[in-house]
């Protein structure tokens, strides 16, 4: 299991606070990577942005592993989409309680709400191992 996927799916909020590495970590963990960007890419991943033209190495510095890889092909030719997710609440409130009638007499159903739930922010498109496009939800 990737670590992004056991830290994705454990519920205690003090493991997915550990597990959230961000750019200065990946860039501690791969200097020579780093070393190889341009100055301004260096500064635009230590802020964890990337841009137009990046490789593939510098948004992996910037954002970390995608969570999803998509292989696209279209009239232009082939491309990869990375896409990145985040935890956001799935219901407000606290659940809900219904009334079930089972075979031994009334009783409640009852379900509390979701804790979490996925939904995309950043998407980013590469093309012949260059990024074309980064596309942010808001």
């Amino acid at each position: 299991m990737s670590i992004a996927k056991f830290c994705l799916q454990t519920p205690s909020a003090l493991l997915l606070v550990a597990c959230a590495a961000g750019p200065v970590q990946r860039i501690e963990r791969d200097p020579a990577a780093f070393a190889a960007l341009s100055a301004e890419q260096q500064a635009r991943v230590r802020e964890g942005a990337i841009g137009v033209g990046y490789d593939p190495t510098a948004v992996r510095l910037a954002y970390g592993e995608p969570d999803r890889i998509v292989e696209r092909e279209t009239a232009e030719g082939r491309s990869e989409v990375w896409l990145y997710y985040a935890i956001v609440p799935a219901l407000a409130g606290s659940g809900y309680c219904t009334p079930a009638f089972p075979y031994y007499g009334p009783s409640f159903y009852c379900r509390s709400a979701a804790p979490s739930q996925y939904e995309e922010h950043t998407r980013v498109v590469f093309k012949d191992g260059r990024v074309v496009s980064v596309e942010r939800a808001r």
